[in-house]
């Protein structure tokens, strides 16, 4: 219904700047057979938000199958992919990253929490899907893929991107209780 409404803003924007395209007016039949003639437009209340958090540091600007999902105990983190191929996690309470690991060369879809078990899996483009649980016999393996400090990672990211990144996030993001995630 707000949609419509665009719809047709933009059907009158480019009447104004195509006056003789007859394409134009197939458009404008379209989007009128999507108005609801027996409803009236739903307007959101007042004081609405779309979303009660956010956060930030990873990218998605090259595929659009990101998901982001709940983890551990408590659903206390949050982890998603990114273009990078790094898995991001954030603490759900203070919005900053907890840790951001290498699980892909190209670039990382999914992080999909185990049901039951302090398990995550991964899957990218690449041809793996891995499987991560912290393994208290060799942390060094766990650590190994780990990003040192999240804030440089995320800036020199950003130098190579075009400053695509705005940095006055990461400082917040990224700084503060950097460690890895266990429960």
């Amino acid at each position: 219904m707000e949609h419509i409404g665009l719809a047709r803003k933009c059907v009158q924007k480019f009447k104004e700047w195509y006056p003789n395209d007859t394409a134009i007016e197939k458009m404008e039949e379209d989007v009128e057979a999507l108005t609801p003639n027996d409803r009236p437009e739903l307007v959101a209340p007042e004081g609405v938000v779309d979303y009660q958090e956010r956060y930030g540091g990873s990218t998605n600007h090259q595929t659009d199958i990101k998901e982001a999902n709940f983890f551990g105990s408590r659903d206390q983190y949050i982890i998603a992919g990114s273009d990078c191929g790094h898995m991001y996690i954030w603490n759900r309470d203070t919005s900053k990253i907890q840790g951001i690991f290498e699980a892909d060369d190209h670039i990382l879809n999914i992080c999909q929490p185990h049901p039951d078990q302090f398990m995550i899996a991964t899957a990218g483009i690449d041809d793996d899907i891995l499987l991560w649980q912290p393994i208290l016999e060799r942390p060094d393996a766990f650590l190994s893929r780990r990003v040192e400090d999240p804030y440089e990672f995320m800036e020199k990211r950003a130098d190579g991107m075009g400053g695509r990144i705005h940095l006055h996030m990461l400082r917040d993001l990224a700084r503060d209780n950097s460690q890895c995630v266990q429960s």
